[in-house]
């Protein structure tokens, strides 16, 4: 599976300790960490300077109109198709986008602690 992270908004890193809560997110980045170890692709499509390290980042166009043209990079790198991605980000604009391109699994950071990270934290 390949997941697809926003930053800003979506995810928590130490970059953003200082910054306000526009930037914050609620999704960690030992999350990610998790998902990585379990053999899941994990990659970042915002150009956002908080991002986490150690992932790949896929932001040739860093306007959220045009979000699909980085994951479908993604895609392309890693050989999967739409069926294999889930898409995370805190603007229901960007998710929106995303359904409408054929992803199907699209979450909001809160929803994807819920179901997913959560789970995670509990595992380890």
């Amino acid at each position: 599976m390949l997941f697809a992270f926003d930053c800003d908004g979506t995810l928590l890193t130490d970059k953003m300790d200082k910054e306000g809560q526009y930037v914050k997110g609620v999704i960690p980045t030992i999350i990610l960490d998790r998902l990585a170890q379990q053999g899941h692709r994990v990659v970042i499509v915002s150009p956002s300077p908080f991002g986490p390290e150690g992932f790949k980042v896929f932001a040739r166009n860093g306007s959220n109109d045009y979000r699909w043209e980085n994951i479908k990079d993604a895609m392309d790198y890693y050989g999967m198709d739409n069926s294999e991605v889930a898409y995370i980000d805190d603007l229901e604009a960007n998710r929106n986008q995303l359904i409408k391109f054929g992803i199907p699994f699209v979450y909001s950071p809160e929803v994807f602690m819920m179901y997913i990270g959560n789970q995670l934290t509990l595992n380890y």
